[in-house]
C-alpha cells in the first residue's frame, strides 16, 4: 500500500489479513472486503436517515456500526471520523451532524476506491 494512503488504511493491517488468507484456504481479506461492500452504503444510508430524523440513538448504532467494519479492514480515517460522530452524537447539532456525514461519504468514497484495487489484485491472482 503507498504511503500517500496511510490516512485512509493501516498498511501493517492489510498486510497481516493478506498474510492470513495465504495460510488459509479461505480469502479473508476478500471476505471482509465483500462485507464491508455490501452493508457500509446501507450503513451510510442508514446514518443519513437518522440525522434526518434527528434520531441520536439510531445515529449512534449506525455509526459504530460502521466504524466496525472499517476497524476490520484497518481504515484510519473513516474509523476516525466515525468515532468522532459517535462521540458527537449526544451533543452535536444537526447541522454540524450532516457536515461530518460528508466527510464520512467522502472518505468512504476514497477508501472504497483503494478497497476495489486490492479486491480486484485478490480475483486476478486467483
Amino acid at each position: 500500500m503507498e504511503d500517500k494512503n496511510s490516512h485512509l488504511i493501516n498498511a501493517e493491517q492489510l498486510n497481516a489479513l493478506r498474510e492470513l488468507s495465504e495460510d488459509d484456504e479461505e480469502d479473508l481479506l476478500s471476505e471482509l472486503i465483500d462485507i464491508f461492500f455490501k452493508n457500509s452504503p446501507e450503513n451510510l444510508n442508514h446514518i443519513e436517515e437518522a440525522i434526518q430524523d434527528r434520531e441520536r440513538e439510531r445515529l449512534l448504532k449506525e455509526t459504530h456500526k460502521l466504524k466496525g467494519s472499517c476497524a476490520n479492514l484497518g481504515s484510519v480515517e473513516l474509523k476516525d471520523l466515525c468515532q468522532e460522530l459517535e462521540e458527537q452524537s449526544n451533543v452535536i447539532a444537526w447541522s454540524e451532524a450532516q457536515t461530518s456525514l460528508q466527510k464520512i461519504r467522502d472518505s468512504y468514497k476514497r477508501l472504497s476506491t483503494l478497497l476495489e484495487k486490492e479486491w480486484y489484485q485478490k480475483k486476478t491472482k486467483r
